[in-house]
């Protein structure tokens, strides 16, 4: 690994960002948007795998409830 790499991997760890608007998400949040890669949520088949649907839930403002987006 660069010197260069490394940077790159703190800056991201770090939520920085060099520019681009990255959004990183735990595997454990993917899991549970993709329903644990189901097959039901998959769409089909890329150059770099599987894609699959997801289902991200966000906080409701007043009460905290989750729901989905």
């Amino acid at each position: 690994m660069t010197l260069d790499a490394m940077n790159d991997t703190h800056e991201l760890e770090s939520d920085g960002n060099k520019g681009h608007n990255l959004k990183l998400y735990s595997v454990a949040t993917i899991r549970a948007a993709t329903n644990s890669f189901s097959a039901e949520n998959k769409l089909g088949q890329g150059g770099f795998g599987p894609v699959y649907k997801v289902v991200l839930k966000k906080k409701h403002p007043r009460n905290g409830l989750r729901k989905p987006c």
